[in-house]
């Protein structure tokens, strides 16, 4: 009981002046966060392209490793994906191969097998920069081996900065015919109020 109340002499004060923080709406710090939207073709702030022959959503996380995206084909024939065709474009402006799920991360830098998306089906799949894959060596631990080594990812964006810009070059083979799109991601800055 005496250690109880000794504890309590030192720590309440502790806790009643150190852990109260301001959230007063006249702080002179502005308060904001980062969103990516679709900047081309079209804007879009939910991540959303439509034409006569697609239809595609995208999910992109600040911090996350991937660039996931639903792809709908609108039309009566299939269309068919070369993954060694699609890149990514960096913020700096350097082409990017890519990988998609099921390529396991050993295999990034082999050719990838198409795939066909069938009339009025949908696809959904995510792509990382292959050179955003590698292997961890881990830590040499003695008798324990190599602790923390296997296949590892960066983030998708590294150095998150207002107006920086990404894209993703997607030629599509629709029936017979190539259409090559391009979608343009720009990171902007919410003031929260």
């Amino acid at each position: 009981m005496r250690n109880l109340k000794i504890l309590m002499i030192l720590v309440l004060p502790l806790l009643i002046s150190g852990c109260i923080v301001s959230t007063s709406s006249t702080s002179s710090i502005p308060s904001y966060v980062y969103a990516i939207v679709l900047d081309k073709p079209i804007s879009s702030e939910k991540l959303e392209f439509t034409d006569d022959f697609i239809s595609i959503k995208f999910y992109i996380e600040l911090n996350g490793t991937t660039l996931g995206f639903e792809l709908e084909n609108k039309t009566e024939k299939s269309i068919r994906i070369n993954w060694d065709e699609i890149s990514m474009v960096s913020p700096d402006g350097r082409t990017l191969r890519i990988m998609h799920s099921g390529v396991r991360f050993i295999e990034k830098d082999k050719p990838q097998a198409p795939t066909v998306v069938p009339p009025k089906a949908k696809l959904k799949d995510v792509l990382i920069p292959t050179e955003n894959v590698y292997y961890d060596e881990g830590i040499y631990m003695g008798k324990f081996g190599f602790v923390g080594a296997g296949w590892k990812t960066k983030k998708l964006i590294s150095n998150i900065k207002e107006d920086m810009s990404f894209g993703l070059y997607m030629p599509l083979i629709i029936g017979n015919e190539t259409k090559e799109y391009y979608f343009s991601f720009k990171i902007i800055k919410i003031l929260i109020e």
